[in-house]
């Protein structure tokens, strides 16, 4: 495996160098000779501007003077470029006035006629206007001479030896050429009459004057003023063979040495690309599957493989281009052997460090194909990634969208500060608008953020000493996130003191439901075992026998509907009951019981008092089960009442439900905690007296859960109350 991969990146790395060599030099040396090449031309092309430069007319002052258009504007501003006429005649005076005085004889004398010449001469610039306009034309004419001169000088030495003109002004007739006496120039570039050489002199000389009045490059053909555009015939040529001091003649042998290169270099890469070819056909899948020793790289995070493998490839790229194939570039510039010699050192160098960094991106791009085309990559995988956590952990920061505006603020604080930092140190005179911002945004922010994060402290330690059980309430401040946290976990305590409260309580009715089941179980079945026994005598009478066993029988039928109430109670905890709905009318079902229980009002000392509606309410029921509920409500108040009270039972529709009401005045003092009556065996009669399981509120109001309905116990006194809602269709 290691072995192919060495081969690999050796032919990856000859490709590639022979790639970036041959897109680096595009179709340069596939011309057959340097004056083919752009790069000649454009040596060729500075040359004639080098020419041009040599080629600027040689006029006269009086020549440029011609050329030069004056403007009334420029006359003013010529006029007045020292003040008004009052401000300059007193100033030529007070400069004289003091040296004519100290002066004796004819140096005074002489001192006076130049002052008097000059206060002419300025009297005259605000009097005559094309005396002015000559002596601007003058000035310029000057200028244009002097910047000619050290255009043609400066440019003498720029031109190459190999280079050679003769060329004729068409206008004027003048010859100019560097050809010595015994020289010839070689076919070169030939320029006519219809194809001249053209010299522009505004593309050299920078003139701060309007030039033929309007600004125009030449004047009048017809008239005698000389042309700022010089036009030649002649030619342009380079010298056979060329000399060894010219820059054309180092060119050139450069241009056949990197030509040999540049086809030696093709030839290898094609022969490369070949055999990789090969080696690939032969050993890719057994490279695919050879990667094990790689494993321990795997268990990086997968995006930081990727962003290892691209900065990697990054600077396999950059050697290759620059140090490679820019290397190769400029070997031809130089043939000594040394210099040779270290070039190839320093070439294999870098072909060297290639070779290795191309064998480290081929390791890491394998393992992802392997991963590829094993199907190892998984969602989860992708999840464990850096980049996966970072956005992961950006959405969880702006889960609270002000933390997430405050730390964002925060970054951005800390990131202009830096950068304030930065701008003050170039431009110092920014201290003091840094120094505001500092002032007025950065200490209150400051401010804020560290009061934020005391509170947020704070909270994390209240929250410590509720996790070590101690229930402390916590400071509500403001209306951040934080303090929304706090009252939550304030929320919390109060959640677990009712739970600590109900768990209690939930303890407390467990131990008494053990207790009442217990008792209410023993003592049918204590009867049943003592009757039992007492059957078992031998001298029993028949009128005794007798009633032993009606006893027994009562007892177990007592025991039977214990169990039964227990066993039907327990169906409905579990929610393995289920219901039969059918469409009746609840009002019927009322009657029906009532007329049932009509012989035990009869006999009761209480006195029923009915109220139901004439018209029928229709709801959809369980009618067994339901006749259950509305059965034991008017059980228990047959049970509990007081003896000669009413008893109130009622029937009504209401908008969406029928709600049936019973109320009795009861016999027993009941605790103030009413709903503990739904508990199951739990009875108004705590002495147990009564012949109730103490299942019956707990059957019903398991009923009317799982019909939808709901059921309500309410306590004034001694007025008990117990209302029933079922939801109607």
């Amino acid at each position: 495996m290691k072995k192919q991969m060495w081969k690999y990146s050796a032919l990856v790395t000859i490709i590639l160098v022979a790639f970036l060599f041959v897109l680096r030099n595009g179709s340069t040396y596939w011309h057959s000779n340097y004056q083919q090449t752009n790069e000649f031309k454009e040596a060729y092309h500075e040359q004639k501007t080098v020419i041009e430069k040599q080629l600027l007319p040689n006029y006269t002052e009086a020549q440029w003077m011609t050329l030069i258009d004056v403007s009334e504007g420029d006359i003013e501003e010529y006029r007045h470029r020292y003040g008004m006429l009052d401000e300059q005649l007193d100033s030529i005076r007070e400069r004289y006035e003091t040296s004519i005085a100290q002066a004796e004889g004819q140096k005074a004398d002489q001192l006076r006629e130049e002052m008097e010449a000059k206060l002419a001469d300025i009297e005259r610039n605000f009097r005559d206007e094309e005396y002015v306009a000559n002596k601007i034309k003058r000035e310029r004419a000057k200028e244009i001479i002097r910047e000619i001169n050290e255009i043609r000088t400066h440019s003498r030495y720029d031109l190459d030896d190999a280079i050679l003109y003769q060329l004729t002004a068409i206008e004027t007739g003048e010859e100019y050429t560097n050809l010595e006496p015994d020289e010839t120039a070689a076919n070169g570039e030939v320029f006519t009459k219809n194809k001249p050489f053209i010299v522009s002199v505004q593309n050299y000389v920078n003139m701060p004057h309007r030039l033929n009045g309007e600004g125009e490059t030449a004047v009048d053909p017809e008239s005698n003023k000389l042309s700022l555009e010089q036009r030649f015939v002649g030619s342009i040529d380079l010298k056979e063979p060329l000399p060894e001091t010219s820059a054309f003649y180092a060119s050139s042998n450069q241009f056949r040495w990197n030509q040999f290169i540049y086809f030696s270099v093709i030839v290898l890469g094609i022969i490369s690309v070949g055999a990789l070819m090969q080696q690939w056909k032969q050993h890719r899948l057994r490279s695919l599957k050879s990667s094990n020793w790689l494993k321990r790289y795997e268990q990086i995070p997968l995006d930081f493989r990727i962003g290892l493998a691209v900065i990697v490839s990054f600077i396999a790229l950059r050697i290759a281009e620059y140090h490679i194939g820019y290397s190769l570039y400029l070997y031809g510039r130089s043939f000594g052997y040394w210099e040779l010699f270290w070039k190839l050192i320093h070439l294999s160098k870098n072909m060297l460090i290639l070779w290795v960094l191309l064998y480290v991106l081929f390791s890491m791009l394998l393992t992802l194909i392997r991963q590829v085309y094993q199907e190892e990559w998984t969602l989860e995988e992708w999840k464990e990634t850096m980049t996966a956590r970072f956005f992961l952990s950006c959405r969880d920061a702006f889960l609270h969208r002000s933390i997430g505006v405050q730390m964002f603020i925060l970054l951005i604080g800390f990131f202009l500060a830096g950068l304030g930092w930065v701008f003050v140190a170039y431009e110092p005179f920014l201290i003091i608008f840094y120094m505001m911002a500092v002032v007025f945004l950065g200490l209150p922010a400051l401010y804020i953020f560290v009061r934020r994060f005391g509170y947020l402290n704070r909270v994390f330690k209240s929250t410590e000493k509720i996790a070590q059980g101690e229930l402390t309430e916590i400071p509500i401040e403001g209306k951040s996130p934080i303090a929304k946290h706090a009252e939550h976990l304030n929320n919390l305590q109060e959640g677990v003191k009712i739970s600590v409260t109900e768990q209690a309580k939930s303890e407390r009715l467990k131990t008494e439901l053990i207790t009442n089941v217990s008792h209410d179980l023993r003592t049918p079945l204590t009867s049943i075992i003592t009757y039992t026994d007492l059957l078992k005598q031998p001298n029993l009478s028949e009128e005794d026998r007798q009633k032993y066993v009606d006893v027994i029988d009562k007892k177990s039928e007592r025991l039977k509907v214990l169990i039964e109430d227990l066993f039907e109670v327990s169906k409905m905890a579990s929610g393995n009951m289920e219901l039969h709905k059918t469409t009746l009318d609840v009002t019927q079902l009322v009657q029906q019981v009532l007329a049932e229980r009509n012989e035990e009002f009869q006999q009761s000392n209480f006195e029923i008092v009915t109220r139901l509606p004439e018209q029928p309410i229709i709801t959809k029921v369980d009618g067994e089960r339901f006749w259950r509920v509305i059965d034991n409500l008017v059980s228990n108040a047959l049970k509990y009442s007081l003896p000669g009270t009413r008893i109130y039972i009622d029937l009504e529709k209401e908008e969406h439900v029928a709600r049936f009401v019973v109320r009795n005045i009861s016999k027993y003092e009941l605790d103030a905690n009413v709903e503990e009556l739904f508990e199951r065996f739990k009875r108004g009669d705590e002495a147990r007296n009564t012949e109730g399981s103490g299942l019956g509120l707990a059957i019903a109001q398991s009923i009317v859960d799982m019909h939808g309905g709901e059921m309500e116990i309410t306590l004034d006194g001694d007025l008990f109350k117990v209302s029933v809602t079922l939801p109607l269709i």
